[in-house]
């Protein structure tokens, strides 16, 4: 079965601000700029072929950034600043500050079941669909299996690694595997609430999930260099490969994850995004303080990545170095971190799954608490 995007009637629009209300800032003092390039510099030697990384500090009113390393492995162009990454499970951000929109403009609400409205086609197909609510699929409480976890999943995946599968296919792949638990009874870290919630998002607003993002998040903070890989267009080239151990996963189609994983940007993009929606918007109140809406129980496992200590809707909260940062990881090594306490925005990726996922970001703390 396939689902049709819904004719709806869209809200006034979004309530993020307008991207020329970002602060300018100055280059960063160079001392500074020189530690932070050797913090890049390790990552690349411990087996990253590249790393990026972008910082804001609004205390001070500065920013840098920075790149090391190739475009891929086996190439010899190098990574720049400008150079567009993958985003992983950065997307599930992004993803929940979309289907915020809707809630703001009065057209769902977040603990309102979903089998009341407009997307109850899509829910009633699931086991207890009838249940969930948006908070459910945005918190990891909606007790789906994760998909992309399962062992048939990913042997199909791997055995056919150029197939792009369409959010549909998705959707049945969550069918077949159902849920773990109830509604709203426990945590379970998910890519399947997220794809539901973008297919959620489709049916409230009316358009497909790359065309919401665009009109509600990414064109009002003026992201002009991210896009939903296999669905856009791409909004730049040479496009940094990333590695699990020597595999490329750059030959994976990146539609196996959709919603929950599918965006490309830079770092001057991230660094606007993570501005106004986790910084700004946390600042600021409204519904995208639901974002720091905790999760009770929240649990990961002490190894590996994401291991936060509190997770909201697409958020969450981490400790580097004695420091709480606030934002979210991809499996790969991407990062978007504001650090309140020290008013600092901090972007970037090292574009290999199996190096730390937390010493590059240990290593700017460090740096600026000096």
């Amino acid at each position: 079965m396939g689902w049709e995007v819904a004719r709806s009637t869209v809200g006034p629009g979004s309530h993020l601000a307008p991207a020329a209300d970002r602060e300018e800032l100055s280059p960063a003092p160079a001392s500074v700029g020189a530690t932070l390039l050797s913090a890049l510099d390790v990552a690349h030697r411990s087996g990253a072929p590249s790393a990026l990384l972008r910082v804001d500090d609004f205390r001070d009113g500065w920013s840098w950034s920075g790149a090391v390393g190739t475009i891929s492995r086996d190439g010899a162009e190098p990574v720049s600043a400008e150079t567009p990454f993958r985003l992983a499970s950065v997307t599930k951000n992004a993803t929940a500050a979309l289907a915020l929109q809707p809630v703001a403009d009065g057209l769902l609400e977040l603990d309102t079941r979903l089998a009341t409205t407009e997307a109850a086609e899509i829910v009633l197909s699931l086991p207890q669909g009838d249940r969930m609510t948006l908070r459910h699929l945005l918190s990891h409480t909606s007790g789906l299996v994760n998909y992309s976890f399962d062992a048939d999943f990913r042997e199909r995946l791997m055995s056919d690694p150029g197939r792009a599968w369409t959010p549909s296919e998705l959707l049945a792949e969550i069918r077949r595997l159902g849920t773990a638990s109830v509604p709203g009874e426990r945590f379970s870290y998910s890519d399947s609430g997220y794809v539901v919630a973008g297919l959620v998002m489709e049916q409230v607003l009316g358009l497909s999930y790359r065309a919401a993002l665009r009109r509600y998040v990414f064109d009002p903070i003026g992201m002009d260099g991210t896009w939903l890989e296999a669905h856009d267009e791409p909004r730049g080239h040479g496009l940094a490969h990333h590695y699990d151990g020597e595999f490329d996963l750059a030959e994976i189609t990146p539609t196996w994850d959709w919603a929950g994983g599918g965006l490309v940007s830079t770092l001057a993009d991230l660094a606007r995004y993570t501005q106004k929606i986790i910084r700004d918007g946390a600042e600021v109140g409204g519904d995208l303080s639901e974002m720091r809406a905790w999760t009770p129980n929240v649990s990961f496992p002490s190894t590996g990545s994401p291991h936060y200590q509190r997770y909201g809707l697409g958020l969450g909260e981490e400790t580097f170095a004695g420091t709480d940062l606030l934002g979210h990881t991809g499996f790969i090594g991407s990062f978007i971190w504001w650090w309140p306490e020290r008013d600092v925005v901090l972007v970037g990726t090292h574009n290999r799954r199996d190096i730390d996922p937390r010493a590059l970001v240990e290593a700017v703390v460090r740096t600026l608490s000096a």
